[in-house]
């Protein structure tokens, strides 16, 4: 994976749902590419600033330039199709590594409580403040009566972030948009990247350029048993 500069004023991502409001406003929902992330926080901190989007009209596959050396490098195709594919966000593959206990939803539970509180990045309105908890982002799909959901879905927040943000019904209080457009992509994606550190150890390699489609194979066999993946190198 090549390194993303350091004056970088763009991330790319890729652009999933969209519903037309009352107003004729288009509302988008658009998946960050995890490379990005810390770029994304730092270009985008704020709720409600205005952004511009454009479409990127590449090969689906590019070549990767490497400006220091001016060589080409041929890129691992099957690692780009996982991660256009979303092979991490997966639900299937976190279960999967929970019963084969390589990674359980307790092991993520205590992971995401020693990270930093996010409502410091979607709540600034609001002093963080607290030991820091993790909160469950519920939606219509992951929960119900009497029904938590998973703990798959947990973003960090302190306690005052947590009561007054996440659990509060005032004004200044997570809203719907909120949940579902902030806290639900940020609880999958602390999950997704999880997923992608484990699986590797498991496959043994470093970086998911290293993989091929035995190692794949060998790994999905290990842990559901049978080969999932439809992966046909010769059409990627």
């Amino acid at each position: 994976m090549t390194q993303q500069p350091q004056d970088a004023s763009a991330v790319s991502g890729t652009r999933r749902s969209m519903k037309e409001l009352v107003d004729g406003t288009i509302r988008v929902q658009i998946d960050i590419d995890p490379m990005y992330r810390e770029e994304f926080f730092r270009l985008f901190g704020q709720i409600d600033m205005p952004v511009a989007i454009a479409p990127i009209r590449v090969n689906r596959y590019p070549e990767v330039r490497e400006a220091e050396s001016g060589s080409t490098k041929t890129p691992n195709r099957l690692a780009q199709a996982m991660h256009l594919d979303g092979y991490f966000r997966n639900s299937k593959l976190w279960t999967g590594m929970e019963i084969a206990e390589f990674y359980t939803q307790n092991d993520h539970k205590r992971y995401v409580e020693t990270l930093p509180c996010c409502g410091t990045k979607f709540a600034k309105h609001i002093e963080c403040n607290g030991d820091v908890v993790g909160h469950h982002v519920k939606t219509s799909a992951n929960s119900g009566v009497g029904i938590k959901p998973l703990h798959w879905y947990l973003v960090p927040l302190c306690h005052n972030h947590h009561m007054t943000w996440a659990h509060g019904s005032h004004a200044g209080s997570a809203t719907h948009e909120d949940r579902h457009d902030v806290l639900l992509p940020h609880a999958v994606s602390l999950t997704a990247n999880q997923m992608k550190i484990k699986s590797k150890g498991i496959i043994g390699i470093n970086s998911l350029s290293g993989v091929t489609i035995e190692l794949l194979n060998a790994f999905e066999e290990e842990i559901f048993g049978e080969i999932i993946n439809k992966y046909n190198l010769r059409e990627l």
